[in-house]
Order: structure tokens, then C-alpha cells, then sequence
């Protein structure tokens, strides 16, 4: 078992900060299926980072409510990814090669197209 000094943790959320930052400029510019997923992981990864770090960093109120604005993208962006995730389904069922008239999505049918 490895054990982070709080000097290597506030690095790590340094480093998160700054890939949050890179990656929402990348995604304002082009929200692509690709830049929110990274956008949503590099959020995630700072949300670890930041309940890893000790309580007492954890009160400061600039990273406290960065990580709070994190958040709140996150939440945001979930909706647009759910509905990406549909609008492909939905995409790929109108495929010509498409065989059946289900939607699925893992193992259960979620609208039948007749």
C-alpha cells in the first residue's frame, strides 16, 4: 500500500485543475462525443482527488468551490450525454442494415419502433 504525502495529493489536484481547464476549453470549442466524455472523466478524476486530500485542505474555499462548479457541469452534462447516447441509438436503428425494430440499450428494450 502506497501512502501520498498531502504535498504529492495537492500536486495531483493542481494537475486535475489544469486538465478541467484544458479539456472545457477544448470542449466549448467542440462539443463532440469525445471532448464531453473527457471533460466528464477529467471532472470525475478531480472529484477523487479532491476527497483524497486532507480535510483541512479540503475547507479552502477557492478548491472547494471549484470542485462544487465541477459538479455542477457534471450534473448539467449528463442530460446532453444521456441524450447523445439516444440520438446514436436512435442513428443506428435507422441504418439500412439495421435487422430488428428494437432500441436496446444493455439488454433491455427501451422503445419498440414498428
Amino acid at each position: 500500500v502506497y501512502s501520498f504525502s498531502s504535498k504529492e495529493l495537492i500536486n495531483q489536484i493542481n494537475n486535475n485543475f489544469e486538465n478541467v481547464k484544458n479539456i472545457l476549453k477544448l470542449y466549448l470549442q467542440n462539443p463532440n462525443d469525445k471532448n464531453i466524455h473527457d471533460l466528464r472523466k477529467s471532472i470525475r478524476r478531480l472529484d477523487a482527488a479532491y476527497y483524497a486530500i486532507p480535510k483541512k485542505f479540503r475547507k479552502n474555499k477557492t478548491i472547494k468551490n471549484y470542485v462544487n462548479l465541477g459538479k455542477d457541469l457534471f450534473k448539467s452534462n449528463t442530460k446532453v450525454r444521456d441524450y447523445d447516447v439516444f440520438l446514436k441509438k436512435l442513428d443506428n436503428h435507422n441504418h439500412p442494415n439495421k435487422k430488428n425494430n428494437d432500441l436496446k440499450t444493455k439488454g433491455t428494450t427501451i422503445i419498440r419502433l414498428s
